[in-house]
């Protein structure tokens, strides 16, 4: 008998290697499992908040006063939105709140974006690509 187009050969039918096929299963199940975009918030749980903490001391370490700012007694605490890749790799940072003064808005933003690649997420969060948002304190010391 022939064998019509859309039947398989023999040689079509062969099963994918086992390390292809579970490969291919981790993928599926790592993108139908987990939310696309996970918005980390602080209390939700233990490994978030210690998600968290690292991150903050991350963020930390590239904190800078503007210079200009200090001389002029600029003050404020601009909010800064921004989302990031499961290793790390900064996808967007946006001011959600304005201090008032654009220099300690524009700094904010330095700190997200110097700060990249920010710290990979465990395995044990869910999620593809994370949300944060930070408010980030400028003030003089009297």
């Amino acid at each position: 008998m022939e064998q019509t187009p859309s039947e398989p050969t023999p040689t079509q039918a062969t099963a994918p290697s086992a390390k292809t096929a579970s490969s291919a299963a981790d993928a599926n199940k790592r993108s139908s499992n987990q939310p696309s975009q996970v918005q980390l918030t602080a209390g939700r749980s233990d490994a978030e908040d210690s998600y968290l903490s690292e991150l903050n001391r991350h963020l930390a370490q590239h904190y800078d006063y503007p210079r200009r700012a200090r001389r002029r007694g600029q003050e404020g605490t601009p909010v800064v939105h921004f989302k990031f890749g499961r290793d790390g790799h900064l996808i967007s940072a946006t001011i959600e709140k304005s201090s008032r003064f654009r220099i300690l808005d524009e700094a904010a933003l330095e700190i997200i974006r110097s700060s990249a690649p920010l710290p990979a997420v465990p395995d044990d969060m869910k999620g593809n690509n994370f949300s944060f948002t930070i408010p980030i304190r400028y003030q003089l010391r009297n």
